[in-house]
């Protein structure tokens, strides 16, 4: 995904995110845990920077009732 986009920024995360998924891939345990940790913690500083977390609304569908063919 880092290769497609021209993003700089985009690519710089998408690096860093696989570099952190190769260190929790040979991780130990408590190393794992530690990386988890630290990486959940960047998550939300990141999300802070953009303004919080993104919500999408919920469109409902709505299905038209067909009244019986009394033939």
């Amino acid at each position: 995904m880092a290769r497609a986009t021209t993003d700089p920024e985009r690519k710089r995360i998408l690096l860093t995110r696989a570099q952190e998924w190769l260190k929790l891939a040979y991780a130990k345990q408590d190393e794992l845990d530690r990386v988890l940790s630290d990486f959940n913690a960047d998550q939300m500083d990141f999300k802070r920077d953009r303004g919080g977390v993104q919500r999408q609304e919920v469109q409902q569908q709505q299905s038209k009732i067909k009244p019986d063919d009394e033939g």
